[in-house]
């Protein structure tokens, strides 16, 4: 009797015999039977059958037989135990490529000379200076020459040999310091005139208190030519002139006016004016302004007439409010010119008090202000 597995009614028959006819569970068993066949029959391939592992590999040292991978699989971890002995001697281990296919079995030449070049330009730590900054020398070397350079800058500005010249704008005024001599001041002109040593002044305030730089320096008083202001009378228009003064360095003048009336009351415009007079010097000559009228300042004192208008500078007026009154001030020429003086200049005053001047003890001086150092 033959089965027929792929009968649809599980029926066992033969070429002589009837089919047989399977019983439900019978049937479901032989299903059963089917099924598993067909796995085995998918998990064999040719000679071969696959296993699908479902669960990891115990933890152990337990051995797992021979393993074997293919190029490029990942095995894991692997610990290599033992190798064989190295050769000894200097047999090459093969051509090692570095950056870009560079062969560093053949660069390793190049490489020293490289590192022998360099050490050539850094030079040894020892390495003597060279004998001048412009010999060549090793990096170390050059540093030592710097050093030393140093030193010898640092050494002639401490070793006391130094000395701080200072000069005004005209050569004068000489400041002299020196470490050695103490503090030394010279104080000198243009002719080399004039010393003053500070050395003996043992504190700052000491110093301080004996030297000045370009103070005001007035020079002794001149009292000028006063002739024709004497007895001078009192009028609108007729007054006194004095004589010309050149201005040479000054940088200023102060000019003091002292008038004093007769024993008169006051009349007129119960005034005295002092006017400044500029002059120009071309080298030669000197030219005046005007006093307004025809005739021209003189520069030599005496009496003058002016008018209005004129090109005189007024300094001041000196008023005459009470008889007996004496009339005094103090005029800086600069008020009437700023800081840029005339090569030279002349006073004209007017007395126009109402009262003529005594005939003595009206006066004129004047200081030349400069400055410099003491």
């Amino acid at each position: 009797m033959a089965f027929n597995a792929n009968n649809p009614n599980g029926q066992a028959s033969s070429a002589n015999s009837a089919p047989v006819t399977l019983s439900t569970e019978q049937q479901a068993q032989l299903e059963d039977i089917k099924v598993s066949v067909q796995l085995l029959d998918n998990a064999i391939a040719g000679s071969e059958m696959q296993v699908d592992i479902v669960a990891p590999l115990p933890a152990g040292t337990n051995a797992i037989g021979k393993l074997s991978a293919n190029s490029g699989v990942d095995i894991g971890d692997v610990d290599v135990t033992s190798l064989p002995a190295l050769p000894t001697g200097t047999n090459s281990i093969g051509q090692v490529t570095a950056n870009a296919g560079t062969n560093l079995n053949t660069s390793a030449l190049a490489l020293e000379t490289t590192q022998s070049a360099g050490n050539t330009l850094t030079g040894a730590v020892n390495e003597t200076a060279p004998a001048s900054d412009t010999a060549s020398s090793g990096l170390n070397g050059r540093l030592q020459r710097i050093a030393q350079r140093l030193t010898s800058i640092l050494t002639t500005q401490t070793d006391g040999t130094q000395k701080t010249k200072v000069f005004d704008k005209n050569g004068d005024g000489m400041i002299v310091n020196s470490a050695n001599e103490g503090l030394k001041v010279e104080i000198v002109d243009s002719g080399g005139a004039g010393i003053y040593d500070l050395a003996s002044q043992t504190t700052a305030a000491a110093i301080l208190a004996r030297t000045t730089i370009d103070q005001d320096y007035r020079s002794d008083s001149t009292t000028m030519t006063t002739t024709a202001l004497q007895s001078l009378a009192s009028s609108a228009t007729v007054g006194w002139q004095s004589d010309r003064v050149a201005i040479t360095t000054e940088l200023d003048v102060l000019i003091m006016v002292s008038l004093n009336p007769e024993s008169t009351a006051p009349g007129g415009s119960r005034a005295a004016y002092v006017y400044l007079i500029p002059w120009y010097y071309d080298g030669t000559n000197w030219y005046a302004s005007s006093l307004g009228t025809t005739t021209l300042p003189t520069g030599t004192q005496g009496t003058c007439t002016i008018a209005s208008p004129n090109n005189l500078k007024l300094l001041g007026v000196l008023m005459y409010t009470a008889t007996n009154q004496d009339m005094q001030d103090s005029f800086l020429i600069s008020n009437a010119f700023g800081n840029r003086l005339p090569d030279g200049w002349s006073l004209e005053i007017t007395n126009d008090t109402g009262s003529a001047l005594r005939s003595a003890d009206n006066v004129v001086k004047y200081k030349k202000i400069n400055q410099q150092t003491v």
